[in-house]
């Protein structure tokens, strides 16, 4: 499955692009996709994960929908849209 990934903040930064596309085994949960992406950017590490699970601070949204990282839902579709979003910072 095609996945895409628009990234913002810190992400991008490591990333060196706002959006990228790679491809994943179909019926893939959030945390693999992740997973995968982190062995291409073994830099995120440390950002999206917090004790081998995925960083809660961070929004992950997967076609439109904000997933909850209490349920290891899984990805079914042949094309997937993932939007991280960091946690905000104020000043």
């Amino acid at each position: 499955m095609k996945v895409y990934i628009k990234s913002f903040a810190m992400i991008r930064e490591i990333i060196g692009e706002t959006s990228i596309q790679f491809i994943v085994e179909d019926q893939i949960s959030l945390e693999k996709m992740i997973s995968q992406l982190v062995r291409e950017y073994p830099d995120l590490q440390p950002i999206l994960f917090n004790n081998n699970k995925l960083n809660p601070q961070f929004l992950y949204i997967v076609n439109g929908e904000e997933m909850n990282l209490g349920q290891n839902k899984v990805i079914h579709t042949d094309e997937t849209n993932l939007v991280i979003i960091p946690p905000a910072g104020g000043g």
